[in-house]
């Protein structure tokens, strides 16, 4: 209940505030194990991505987040699952892992952090892990004007959300010679 009225909340706000658009959002599966591979500029992506798909998400969200007084309580009851930076996180796998073999969708930023500018760094393996290790379809998505989200409150930008087609991790593998 009170992540579909967050989430309507949260459509609104994206919609009429920001002005935010959506492309493709129907290439997200309506049902099984998906993950969706967001490049990541601001702390307010996974509202806007979870705004644009009707699939309820679960997303990882650094470890220290559920401290904060506010925020900590209310990502917890949204499907956030915590995650410690700087290693692999062993716990934060198996709740991917959960999540996903019980048919879930999870919002993962495969570079791990944010990237103010919007560009892409390296991404680390932990996408690609757990996509061959569930089976799980990944859509990659691409999200701008985060970066900048109060131009787009002033009418000088605008965000967008943009998801492409579903592959599997078989179709990354490189063949053995």
């Amino acid at each position: 209940m009170l992540y579909r009225t967050c989430w309507w909340i949260g459509f609104c706000l994206c919609k009429i505030l920001f002005r935010a658009r959506a492309f493709g959002a129907a290439q997200v599966p309506p049902s099984g194990p998906v993950i969706l591979a967001s490049n990541h500029c601001s702390y307010a992506d996974p509202v806007f991505i979870g705004a644009s798909t009707r699939r309820r998400l679960h997303f990882l969200a650094k470890r220290e987040a559920f401290e904060w007084v506010l925020i900590g309580p209310l990502i917890r009851r949204l499907n956030a699952l915590p995650v410690a930076r700087g290693a692999v996180d062993l716990r934060a796998l198996s709740s991917v892992e959960r999540t996903l073999r019980a048919g879930g969708a999870v919002l993962m930023f495969p570079q791990g952090t944010r990237r103010r500018d919007g560009g892409f760094d390296q991404a680390k393996p932990g996408v690609g892990y757990m996509a061959a290790h569930t089976g799980a379809l990944i859509v990659p998505l691409h999200l701008s004007g985060t970066a900048r989200i109060f131009m787009s409150l002033l009418g000088r930008g605008r965000i967008s959300v943009r998801f492409g087609s579903p592959v599997r991790a078989e179709e990354f593998r490189i063949p053995d010679d």
